[in-house]
């Protein structure tokens, strides 16, 4: 089999959605979602309990989405 661009681009939306699933997956918190009548100290303590994981999350996001846009051009 010949590699050519096509195929490259099929295998690498497949690694691509694997990585940007597992992100959504790993995503702290929000399975389910936070509770409406938590006050806003609870909210603020949530948000910096889980900062680290947050921004690992969103930079995966970010990557795959960059990834997913050159790979359509």
């Amino acid at each position: 089999m010949r590699l050519n661009v096509q195929s490259i681009s099929l295998w690498l939306a497949v690694v691509v959605g694997a990585v940007m699933l597992a992100a959504f997956v790993a995503f702290p918190g929000f399975f389910p979602p936070m509770s409406p009548s938590w006050t806003p100290d609870e909210v603020s303590r949530f948000y910096a309990d889980h900062r680290g994981a947050i921004r690992l999350s969103m930079v995966t996001f970010n990557f795959c989405e960059v990834c997913s846009c050159r790979s359509s051009w």
